[in-house]
């Protein structure tokens, strides 16, 4: 895994992937979530929209991970893989997301315990109730181990439309 860290520590630090990153609070409902919601966030005309609500209690964690993507261990990749090792490639089973956007519907420490998002760099998020983060999904990521309640969000993934 750490072959997987540093390839996303270098593609933060050689990119400017951590300049797409927008943080802040948007006035929604959770329970009554719509995708018109986002507007003031991003312009959505050029992508196709999939969300989910989640739920998530004691025990959740995701690894580090990047949306959408596999990381898979071969000595040779495939077209359209993306070499992060010498024996690991990202690999995208369908359409590659460009933007995910999580939208919290529970409060860190009031709500719930852990579950915090990080980024490579060391960036850590605290949830609050409204608040949102929009970042490139092509960032490595993770969330910490739930240890005590439910933590809430909204996951929405950003597809570029084809616009032949």
């Amino acid at each position: 895994m750490n072959k997987v860290l540093n390839y996303g520590k270098n593609l933060v630090e050689s990119t400017k992937l951590k300049d797409e990153r927008k943080f802040g609070f948007i006035n929604i409902n959770y329970e009554s979530f719509e995708i018109d919601d986002i507007n003031s966030i991003i312009d959505c005309t050029n992508y196709n929209i999939y969300f989910m609500k989640k739920e998530n209690g004691v025990g959740f964690y995701m690894n580090w991970h990047i949306d959408d993507a596999q990381i898979i261990k071969r000595k040779n990749g495939l077209d359209g893989q993306i070499k992060i090792s010498e024996k690991h490639y990202l690999h995208y089973n369908k359409n590659k997301p460009k933007y995910t956007i999580i939208i919290y519907g529970s409060d860190y420490n009031i709500d719930f315990e852990g579950g915090l998002l990080e980024f490579t760099d060391g960036t850590l998020i605290e949830p609050k109730k409204n608040y949102y983060i929009l970042f490139n999904s092509d960032e490595l990521h993770k969330v910490h181990k739930i240890t005590k309640g439910i933590r809430k969000n909204i996951l929405i993934k950003l597809y570029e439309k084809d616009l032949d």
